[in-house]
């Protein structure tokens, strides 16, 4: 047992000895002089004990230091200096603290700086990649809110495609459009196949948001098909399309009608589905109008 721990020593010391850099060399790979390292480490010093000053940590308390320090970055995550603080607690060898002070020679002090500064610049660089990370994790999970039901509103999408098309050219005339009934078998046969009276989406513009609002709250009660809000921003006004889902045509007629109270009918070959999904933002899927109705 003794044998295998002298020889774990003995290949650490090895190790070392491999990596060691001569102290002239070392001060050329970090370009300056020892008058110069010296400066820094007296400046590093300075800056490290007026920060714990300024936040009143204790300065000949290592544990103390290190109990207050956790507290403030768990009220002030965000903040660079206890980042800072942090990074040098961590990645002391004791030019900080003095630990050993008096067993060191300058080019020790000087050694451990180097060190510790490069400690520092990875950790610093590790915690910005982590930052932006989270960053982009937050605004990842922002878009798929925005995308909440996508596979559901798929389908719908599609309907409003075939549905755009089969628009006339005065959309207010289908609030009257009576529901067409089946025609008996005899005439069927001499009578050509008869286009939808009503197509599954219709498409309504405004000017105002709480205009949507408005309109929202009054729809409510009797509506509950899928429905979608547009932003277009270049003509500054916002588009809600309605699926008229499981609602019979009259209904879906009835309600488009007193829609159009609150908002504008749109014609499909103005406004079709492809223009929405490539010029307009989505503001709310799928159920816009349910959700609308949480605001007053």
């Amino acid at each position: 047992m003794m044998y295998d721990t002298d020889y774990a020593i003995y290949q650490y010391i090895n190790a070392q000895v491999e990596q060691y850099v001569e102290f002239d060399d070392l001060l050329k790979q970090n370009h300056c002089t020892m008058e110069e390292a010296q400066q820094e480490i007296k400046a590093f010093r300075e800056k490290y004990h007026s920060l714990l000053a300024g936040y009143a940590f204790s300065d000949c308390d290592l544990a103390a230091a290190c109990e207050e320090l956790m507290a403030q970055m768990e009220q002030h995550p965000g903040s660079l200096d206890l980042q800072y603080l942090y990074l040098c607690i961590v990645t002391d060898f004791g030019l900080l603290w003095n630990a050993g002070v008096q067993e060191r020679s300058a080019e020790q002090e000087v050694r451990n700086y180097f060190r510790q500064r490069e400690r520092m610049q990875e950790l610093t660089a590790f915690l910005q990649v982590q930052a932006e990370s989270m960053r982009k994790y937050e605004n990842l999970l922002e878009h798929l809110k925005k995308l909440d039901g996508a596979e559901d509103f798929l389908d719908i999408l599609r309907q409003m495609k075939e549905a755009v098309s089969q628009l006339p050219e005065n959309p207010e005339a289908l609030a009257d459009t009576p529901v067409q009934e089946q025609a008996p078998a005899s005439e069927a046969k001499e009578a050509a196949p008869a286009e939808p009276s009503v197509p599954p989406v219709r498409l309504f513009s405004f000017s105002r948001l709480d205009s949507v609002i408005h309109a929202s709250h009054f729809l409510a009660e009797m509506y509950d098909g899928p429905n979608t809000l547009y932003k277009d921003e270049a003509e500054n006004m916002y588009i809600l399309t309605l699926a008229q889902g499981e609602h019979p045509s009259s209904d879906f007629n009835r309600i488009c009608n007193m829609l159009s109270e609150y908002g504008s009918p749109e014609q499909g070959g103005g406004i079709s589905l492809a223009f929405l999904e490539e010029h307009c933002d989505m503001i709310l899927a799928k159920n816009a109008i349910q959700t609308l109705t949480s605001f007053k």
